[in-house]
């Protein structure tokens, strides 16, 4: 079985234990991102163009394949942790690398930058980052899948001024009004306080749905500013 950062069943003990590493690694990339865009501003990337990147972990089985690669992991011997990397063998140590890059789909780029945690007899943990880029997208609201053949969630953080959309996103922060910070984009009831959530989801392009959960971090009169996590499922 493949449990990626914030997915996946284990007993009871390993679940705490894993859940305390994720959401470590979680919010260590949260607060990069927050110091990021409070000191740098939100940027100018190409239109169209959407860069996610975030730590990720994995536990693979022998037999399994780590998500999205060509790099099968088949087991320990030998005292090291044996993996089949494009055709080729590879025998790995705690904290040696295992590195990947391809394009999935159209548009898509994925970068993995992981190292063997630790493995026993019956599975190998890695963990690292995963940087996924996207090309010539379009948000579109509408219902995301239960499943996809890869799947991905990542810290996100936007300083937003007064008519500016959130990137990946129909989510547009309108201004400061008397019920609270008002946005656009939204479904329903379009005023928010300091530390509400706001939930925005659909398409970035073929094959690519996303969910960005945020919520209000400070707002006033010229910008507000959100952070919280995208997710993003990809079908080759």
């Amino acid at each position: 079985m493949v449990m990626s950062s914030l997915t996946g069943t284990a007993a009871p003990g390993l679940r705490r234990h894993h859940w305390r590493r994720h959401l470590l690694l979680l919010w260590l990339g949260l607060l990069l991102l927050l110091f990021s865009a409070c000191t740098h501003g939100p940027g100018t990337p190409q239109p169209g163009t959407l860069t996610y990147e975030g730590p990720q972990m994995y536990t693979l089985k022998p037999g399994e394949v780590l998500p999205g690669t060509n790099i099968h992991y088949l087991g320990p011997s030998g005292g090291m942790a044996r993996f089949e990397i494009g055709g080729q063998q590879a025998d790995k140590q705690k904290l040696d690398s295992l590195f990947w890059s391809s394009s999935p789909a159209s548009g898509v780029t994925i970068d993995l930058r992981l190292r063997v945690l630790w493995f026993t007899d019956a599975e190998v943990h890695v963990a690292g980052t995963a940087k996924v880029s996207l090309t010539g997208t379009d948000p579109r609201p509408g219902p995301v899948p239960d499943q996809a053949p890869l799947h991905y969630q990542m810290p996100v953080a936007y300083s937003l001024a007064v008519g500016e959309t959130a990137p990946g996103a129909g989510l547009i922060y309108e201004g400061q009004t008397a019920e609270g910070a008002r946005f656009g984009g939204l479904q329903g009831y379009a005023y928010r306080q300091v530390g509400d959530s706001l939930r925005w989801e659909g398409t970035l392009r073929d094959r690519v749905a996303v969910r960005q959960d945020v919520r209000l971090l400070q707002y006033d009169d010229q910008t507000a500013r959100l952070a919280g996590t995208v997710q993003l499922w990809l079908t080759p």
